[in-house]
């Protein structure tokens, strides 16, 4: 009778260690769960930033291509710029050259009057 007592015991403690086991896996199995969900959800967002960052990159080319044609606009703008300053002048130092001509032809006529 002690024997089938101890025996007893014996098995109701490794039942009460199995059911402790098999809570605990159940536990681990919800926490690998819950951290392979996480670990899907790190990978979305990583794609996601993957993806911002390709298109900032590509943003950041066009707007450098978009620089450079500026500046090139610019550049040709103030070519042109100096061309027609460079054409105002000639035409200011021709008008003012006809000027002084014709100063020098009003006062021959004035010598000549007053003689």
């Amino acid at each position: 009778r002690n024997l089938i007592s101890v025996l007893n015991d014996n098995a109701n403690e490794q039942s009460a260690c199995v059911c402790e086991l098999e809570s605990t896996i159940l536990s681990l199995r919800a926490e690998v769960e819950r951290a392979q969900n996480q670990k899907a959800a790190l990978e979305v967002q990583l794609t996601d930033a993957g993806q911002r960052i390709v298109d900032l990159n590509k943003q950041t080319v066009d707007v450098s291509t978009e620089l450079k044609d500026v500046k090139e606009s610019s550049r040709q703008h103030a070519l042109l710029i100096r061309d027609l300053c460079g054409a105002l002048n000639l035409e200011f130092d021709t008008h003012l050259q006809k000027q002084l001509e014709e100063d020098d032809i009003v006062r021959n006529l004035i010598s000549v009057l007053n003689d």
